[in-house]
Formats: structure tokens, sequence, C-alpha cells
């Protein structure tokens, strides 16, 4: 629920466009919202300002002064929800939010009235009901989840809002969904991120039915009193504090406070109701009879037929959920679903019931909470308790929790991955109470076996052979990565994954995968080359190499927000084993056997080493389970303490001392950029040069074309070179049809500036060539005029949002293929004299050039936008990919448990190459020079002082100097694009200056 029940949502460009003009339709077609006066039942309160604001805890620019909530619920009347809100817009940022307000409702049971639309400036109290902008829009916030639910939104745009304005609106929204029958239940939080002056709920209860009610989190007293003919239940809050809790915390962690009205004494009243929408939809008919034939007939045990069920809902029903009123709740019949073979949880949890009952099992719908799993028994019995449905299966004595909705899930019955929500609310007709879902075994882990063979010595290559299994819901998601990302892209990413550990590394054979129909496991396996496994040391003279269990290690994550008010999120269940066999060549390796174990309430790692001396190999075991989904806020240091020591365990090097120069390992870690960079200049700059005089020789000889008319050129040709010379060529288009315009007609307009600008002359010229048809052939043959305003407002937004990171890609090409319209009706015009549009669509090598030059930039900026090279700007710790931080950690560049917190790359493609940052305790900076890595790092109760030259704004980067206590120096180069520099030096500073206070009160309680 959010405050003042707004809904803001980011949406994509087109989208949003689709937004846009849905609403014109709806503008010129649905009724105003209605202006009504308050109802006489409504008792107000006035809206007061308190003397001290808490700007100090307002983050948004509205401070939020009145928070009414008042209902009305009488016996065979509609109940009726009124809303009052007050918000204080206390800055510029706050304009924004509080000059558009949206209020949703369904109108297949709603409808909804607008009472009062004020602003109060100073002393003055502004009507706006008649100019403030209303529009019904449909906005379906599910799109992407492939739901529906048909919600209008009134979407008001209040005019002339100004900071210290006090924006006043009230409403009613008329009507409930009358798949609850009648039946009430109400929630409202009264607790929030942001401050709150007032807030109040009040509920006229006018049902010979009690109303019950409940608070979490909250102490709250709910009173009640008589009010004529109703009970009267009313709270209020005055100067509600903000609570702002953690990141990273369990879906179910839900701290915030929160009141509750139901009508519904238990849940078996909830049941009851459920059951009465499961009545008659598990009636299948024919079709479904033989599809439970065909099963009866291929599979031999009941295990199997139920299975073959489930795979059967799962793998020919697609998921799209149509909410609309009573959909939000009610099942469609199995027929139904299994005709149009589409359908939501509901509809399939009932088709799948339908099979189920053709071959004589008996399975019940089970209504459970995804989020709040078992913490959904904390919760009053309300419909709207429960976000999804599955299905328990009764068979042999044993109870299946199965969800038609997932995919991808195959094999025996006993082996498929089934969810663990904590409480199901069965549908059976029988039900009294939650049932506890049972915690069966974990039927989700990997089984990973790593081979190296070292046999062809100390120094030279090592073949690296692995193979994993995954089993439940692993297995799962490896179906679904096979599907949607291919065996080519999958291969490439597990060879970028291992690149992290082992540079150089090559893969012999693409990955191979088999998929066990019988048991649900699915193997893949692998084989490498690695060229670069062992580093050479001259100072120690020694080999070293290092194995890495790399399977599970990013399951030991780390909070962001270490100083914690809340419960830190673990992935689980997570269950591993992860076995490494080394095979050496000679008999002159020893190893101890070794047996360690880290266990303790949140996870345990159990790691064997065994050495065979007879084999020459070496065996290391580990294994890893988790135990909870969840750390307590005050337990967050002793689960980092455990994270060390099992991070300590997950990683085995061994040692090889060599005389003299012994077999050289080649240091190929990363590639440096210095001469080929320049190289690549010099070509570039040679191209270039060559299309210029190129294109100047040809201008000279150019015929002219006295019979054509504006600028043809073939199609292919004007959207490659605009796409390839980032709108260059479009640019020269533009001019071109201008320049003939001012010939043909004597205008005084200016070509050269109209194709400099001509994101802005897009539909001026469509408005010529619509005449120019006009004239030849007496109607529109170019583009209808709707359209081209549209394609106008693209083009425009596009050359708009090529400016800004991670659309100029995509813009490019969208804005060249918004031109074919146009083109297309000016090659059409000159089919009767061709000369032109063959000369101007003739290919030239020059244009080969410019494509031979382009499509590298084009592939950099797309690299670019996606952060697979360095970008050009400081960037936060996690935006790096994770195989570069692993990078730095084997590097020695920060300590495998530190992660950068902001990072800064100067080089061109490798972040390997170049890197600037800091984490939560080390400033560190790197380089290649002449293929040799160089590292400075530091800590912070090291350093004595922090020197910042801030660029002067010509390009050149922000200069940092850290001085440690013992005089010496380096400098860390940080780019200066978007102002981030001060950010990332602020937040350095910031905690220096907290580590160095800590020493220095240290130091004073010392003494």
């Amino acid at each position: 629920m959010f405050l003042f029940e707004r809904a803001f949502a980011s949406k994509s460009v087109f989208v949003f466009l689709l937004m846009i003009l849905h609403s014109c339709v709806h503008a010129g077609t649905a009724a105003p919202v209605p202006i009504e006066k308050t109802p006489a039942w409504v008792v107000e309160k006035e809206v007061t300002v308190p003397k001290n604001i808490p700007k100090d805890d307002i983050d948004n620019g509205v401070y939020y002064l009145h928070a009414d909530n008042q209902i009305k619920v009488d016996e065979g009347e509609k109940t009726v929800f009124y809303s009052r809100f007050a918000e204080l817009v206390v800055n510029r940022e706050g304009l924004e939010a509080v000059s558009q307000i949206n209020l949703d409702y369904d109108p297949t049971y709603q409808n909804i009235a607008l009472h009062s639309l004020l602003i109060h400036r100073g002393v003055q109290r502004i009507d706006k009901t008649k100019t403030a902008k209303i529009t019904l829009l449909q906005r379906e916030s599910g799109l992407e989840e492939q739901m529906y639910d048909g919600h209008l939104t009134a979407n008001i745009i209040v005019d002339d809002v100004r900071v210290g304005d006090i924006i006043e609106y009230s409403y009613t929204r008329t009507g409930t969904n009358p798949i609850y029958k009648g039946v009430f239940n109400y929630e409202r939080y009264v607790q929030w991120e942001m401050p709150v002056h007032y807030q109040g709920i009040r509920v006229l209860w006018g049902k010979p039915t009690p109303l019950h009610t409940k608070t979490l989190n909250t102490g709250v007293a709910i009173k009640e009193k008589p009010f004529g003919r109703f009970k009267e239940y009313s709270l209020s809050l005055n100067d509600t504090l903000p609570l702002h809790i953690n990141s990273e915390v369990p879906q179910w962690f839900q701290p915030y406070g929160i009141v509750y009205f139901h009508e519904a004494g238990n849940w078996s009243e909830i049941a009851a109701w459920a059951a009465s929408l499961y009545e008659n939809v598990t009636d299948g008919g024919q079709a479904v009879g033989q599809i439970a034939t065909t099963i009866e007939q291929s599979e031999s045990t009941p295990e199997a037929k139920v299975s073959a069920a489930l795979n059967y809902v799962q793998s020919n029903i697609r998921y799209l959920g149509i909410e609309m009123g009573t959909g939000s709740h009610a099942p469609s019949s199995a027929k139904e679903t299994l005709q149009r073979r589409y359908g939501d949880c509901k509809d399939k949890a009932a088709l799948f019931i339908s099979l189920l009952k053709a071959l004589g099992v008996r399975a019940y719908p089970a209504l459970v909470n995804t989020e709040i799993k078992q913490h959904v028994a904390k919760l009053p019995p309300m419909m709207d308790a429960f976000n999804h449905v599955i299905v328990k299966v009764v068979l042999g004595g044993k109870t299946y929790w199965l969800d038609p909705t997932r995919s991808y899930q195959i094999g025996k019955l006993e082996n498929i991955f089934q969810p663990d929500y904590g409480y199901a609310l069965v549908v059976d007709g029988k039900t009294r109470s939650l049932e506890p879902m049972s915690n069966r075994a974990n039927l989700s882990r990997r089984i990973v076996n790593d081979s190296f063979d070292l046999s062809k010595g100390v120094g030279q290559e090592v073949l690296f052979e692995s193979s994993t299994g995954y089993y439940g819901y692993s297995a799962e998601r490896e179906r679904y990565n096979l599907a949607s990302q291919g065996v080519t892209s999958l291969q490439e990413h597990y060879l970028d994954f291992y690149s992290a550990f082992y540079p150089g590394i090559e893969a012999l054979m693409n990955f191979e995968s088999a998929d066990d129909q019988n048991t649900g496991v699915v193997t893949q396996k692998e084989k490498y080359r690695i060229k670069n496994f062992w580093t050479k040391n001259d100072e120690d003279k020694e080999y070293t190499g290092r194995f890495y269990v790399n399977s599970f290690a990013s399951d030991l994550s780390k909070p962001e927000q270490v100083n914690r008010n809340a419960p830190y999120a673990l992935s689980h269940p997570v269950e591993a084993e992860h076995t490494i066999k080394v095979k050496f060549a000679t008999a002159d390796w020893h190893f101890p056997d070794e047996e360690t174990l880290v266990d303790n309430p949140y996870f345990s790692v159990k790691a064997d080493a065994r050495y065979d001396k007879a084999s020459h190999e070496l065996t290391l075991h580990y294994e890893y389970r988790t135990k909870t989904d969840y750390v307590p806020a005050d337990e967050i240091d002793s689960y980092l303490t455990q994270r060390d020591k099992a991070l300590d365990l997950l990683e085995y090097g061994i040692v090889k001392p060599f005389i003299g120069q012994a077999a050289d390992a080649p240091d190929t870690d990363g590639i440096t950029a210095e001469t080929v960079t320049g190289l690549i200049a010099l070509l570039y700059l040679l191209g270039l040069l060559y299309i210029i005089i190129s294109w100047r020789l040809e201008a000279r000889k150019q015929p002219s074309f006295p019979n054509a008319a504006y600028y043809p050129v073939s199609l292919s040709k004007l959207v490659v070179l605009s796409v390839m010379s980032f709108g260059l060529y479009t640019c020269y288009w533009f001019y071109r049809n201008y320049f003939y315009k001012k010939r043909i007609d004597g205008s005084a307009i200016m070509p050269v500036a109209r194709g400099l600008f001509y994101l802005f002359w897009y539909y001026p010229l469509y408005l010529t060539l619509s005449e120019d048809s006009a004239n030849r052939y007496q109607e529109n043959r170019v583009l209808i005029k709707p359209l081209a305003v549209l394609f106008a407002a693209l083009f425009l937004l596009a050359g708009l949002l090529g400016n800004q990171e991670g659309f100029m890609a995509a813009t490019t090409v969208v804005a060249a293929l918004l031109l074919i319209p146009l083109a297309n009706y000016i090659n059409f015009i000159n089919k009767e004299h061709p000369e032109a549009y063959a000369y101007h669509s003739r290919w030239r090598f020059r244009h080969t050039v410019l494509v031979l030059l382009s499509v590298p930039l084009f592939a950099l900026m797309t690299a670019g936008e996606a952060n697979l090279i360095p970008s050009d700007k400081v960037v936060k710790g996690d935006e790096l990919m994770a195989y570069d931080i692993q990078y730095m950690h084997r590097k020695g560049i920060f300590p495998a448990e530190e992660e950068p917190l902001y990072f800064y790359s100067d080089a061109l493609f490798m972040i390997r190459d170049d890197g600037n940052g800091f984490t939560d305790h080390y400033v560190f900076s790197y380089w290649k020079d002449e293929g040799r890595l160089n590292v400075e790092k530091e800590q912070f109760g090291n350093i004595s002082k922090i020197d910042v030259k801030y660029s002067d704004g010509t390009g050149e980067n922000t200069i940092v100097n850290i001085v440690r206590n013992d005089g010496s120096n380096f400098v860390l180069y940080v780019s200066s694009v978007d102002g981030l520099d001060k950010v990332f030096v602020r937040q350095l500073q910031r905690r220096w200056d907290t580590v160095k206070a800590a020493k220095e009160g240290l130091t004073r309680g010392e003494s």
C-alpha cells in the first residue's frame, strides 16, 4: 500500500507513448470524474501545519500533513471509501510529486467522485476543480508480468502549484469487488518512511455481523462508540515518525505499523468462501478426459501419472492473467482454460486438479502467500491474505505441494522441486485453519566435479574439465537458461566466469548438456585449456597455482549496509557439493590430510583435503548448506565473521620452488592497450581523411539532374549510412531536400541550418512532401497525418534520448528507420527519371570504409551502454561485473572480504588494465605498465592526508593524492563526467573521517 494511494511507476518510452494514445481515446469517450459534495456522514478534521516541520526527514520535497480515510459499510448498500489528503510543498523537488494526482479504480464494480481540490496559499483557499485537467487513463501496471486488471486511473494535473503551497483533495470510491460476496476487509499502514503530521481512520459499521480489528507493529488504540444506527471504529495519530529500514531484507519482513478491519472471524470462513469459487470449475469435460486417457495409457504408476499431468499443464498452458473484476479471485473452468490455452495460477490449478480428478487422484487448491510465506499466520483471516494458488496432492499416504505455473519441471514426482511457503489454506470443504506445508528434504542442489590435469609439469598449460549436476529447482533454472539463452551464449558466459579466476582460459569444446527425463537431473560437462594457470614469482623463486570453489562462494553474500536495524536476507535453501581432483605428473608433491568445518546458525561449510601418493592425485571436497533465509540484525557481525572463515576455505593454493630459469609461464593476464590504441587512432585518421577527400573530389564532377525532385536515394543506403555515421548522413539528407525546396520555390529558408538541426524539421518536411503529393496526385501519398505527428514526435524523442547514456545505439537505429516513409515518397516521384536515384544510391568504396570504421565504434558504444567495458564516469561498486571484482580479489588489490564501493577505470577496453576506487576499509589504485600489474593500496587508518585537485572542466580527470602516515603517497585519477568525481571524493573523505575520528577517540580514551 502506498501513502495517498498514488501509483508512481517508471515505464519504457514505448509503453508511455501507448498510454498517451490510449488516454487520448478515453478523453474523447469517457465521462469526466464527477465533482460532488462531501457525503453528510463524513466527519472532517481541520488541516493544520505544525510549528516545527521535520525538514531533515523529508526526502522528496513533500511533507504529508493530512491522511484521512473513512469508510461506510451498510447492510444491502455499496461500501463507500472516503479519502482526504493534504500535502505541503517544501521545496522544488516536491512540485512534480504533488501537481499530479492519480486515483485508481475498477470500473467493473467501482465509481469515483471528486469532492475537493484546493490549494492553500497563505490565507487563500483556491478551488482547482474547474482548472485542473482530469483525464481517464488505462495503465496496466502488471503488463510485464502478463497480468491485466482493467483498472482505470483518473489522472488529475493541478495547475499553478508553487513552493509553500498545500494541496488538499478528497474523493470517494464506491463499491467493492462482488467476488468478496459482501464480506468486508480493509487494511491500512499507519507508519511510513516519511513523517506524517496527522493520520485518521474511521469505519462506520452498519451490518449485524461483528467487525473484528487487529494491529501489527503498532500500539495505536482503536476506539469504538455508537454513531446513530452505526457503530463507529476510529483511530488517529499525530506526528508519526518515519521508519527507515536497511536494504536487502527478507520479503516477509514487515516492520511498519498496520491496522486491519475484517468481517471474517476465522480461517474456516475464508476457506468456505474460497470453496464456493472452485465449485464446478474442475469439470473439464470430454477434452480433459481424452488427455487423462492418454496419460493413463502411457504411464504405469500413479506418481508418474501425476507428474505427467503436471508437465502437461506447465508446458501447454501459457501464463496470462485476466484479473478484471471477479477475475481477480475466481478461476475459469478447466474446460475454458484448456480451450484458450492460457490462464493464471488459479486457472492452471483448476485444470490440473481436473486432470488429476480424471486420473483418480485427490487434489485441492491451496492458497499461499509467496512473499511473507509462513508469516501469513500472523495476519487476520482475510480474502487478500494470499497472492498465489498451488495444488495439494494426496497420493499413497503422502502429500505433495505442486505448482502448475512453474516451468521446466520433469522427472519422477519425488524428485520434483516443491515450494515451501510455510502455510497454505487448503480449499477442500473441510478446512478450519491454515495448514503447515511439510518442509521436505531440500530438492534444490547442485553437485560440481572439477578435474585439473597438471601432468605437463610446473609452468605449463593445464587441462581443466568440469561436470555439474543440477537437481530440483536448480535443474529448472538451468533448463530455463538453456531455453532462453542458448548453448552459444551460455558457453560465452561460462568462459567469462572462469576468466575471472584463470585469465587466458580457452574452451576446448562447447559444453554438453544432458537432461535425464527419468530423474530430472540436468548434467553439464565442460572442457578448457588454462595457459596461465601458474604464477611465477622470481623473488621467492617459486611457482604458485590456485583452485577455487566458485560454485557457491557467491552465495556467501555480504550486506551493503553492515550497520543494520533489520534482518539481512540470505539465499535459501541452497545445497551444494564441489569436488576438485588434481592430477600431478610426479611424486614429489606432498599435502597433509585436512578436514575443516565452519558450522553456525546460518550455514555450514565442510572442507576435506586428501592426497593419494600412489596416483599422485589431490582431492578437495566441499559441502555447503544453508539453514535459514535471514540473519538477525544484531547477529550480522557474527555472520560476517563466519563468512570470512568460510571464504578462507574456498581457495586452495599449491607452491613449487624452482631453480634458475625454469619453464616460464608468460604473463598474458591482461592485454595492454597503449600501442594498439595509437595504431587504431592512426588508422581512423587515415580512413576519415580518405572519406573526406574522396567525397570532395566526386562533388566537383557530380552531374546535375534537372528533372530530379528532392534528393532520391535507396532506402538501404539511407538507413545504413545514417546509422553508421551516427546521424551525420541524416543531416546531409535533410540539407539536400531543403536545398531543393529553396531552389524550386525561391524561399528564404536556410538549408544548412535545417540540416544541422534536422531533429526539429521532420514534420515540416512531411508537410512539404504532402503538399507536393496533393499537387501531383490530388491526394496524400506520403503518410497519414496522425502517423506523421507520431513519427515526428518519436524522431525528436530519439534524437534527445540519443544524448543519454544507455540509449544512443538504439535511438540511432530508430531515427534512421523513421526516415523511410519520407524517403520512400521521394523515390516514388522520381521513378520516371531514375538517373538521380541510381547515381545517389551507388555504393562507393568510401562508404565501405565508413562502415568498417563505424562498426567497431557502434559495438564499443553498445558495450559501454551495457557496462561490458569501462564506463567514462565514476560507478558504484555493485555496477561492476562479478568477474572483475573477483580479478581484483585474486590480484590482492583489496582483500577477498571487501567489495568496491565507488570505482573509476581510465582504461579503454578492460577494467583489468586500470582502476581507482575504495572499499569500506581500503583505498586502491592499479595500472598495467608494459604488461606488468602495479598496485597501490592503503587502509584508511594509515592515511594522514587526502589532497584533491578537481578537474578544470576541460576533460581532464580529477586527481586525488593519498598521503600515508609514513609520508609516501599514490594518486587516484577520477573522471569528472556528470560531477560524479565530487560524489567519489565526498564518500571517500567521509569514510576516512569516520576512521580517523574513531582512532582519535580511542587514543584519547587510552590516555
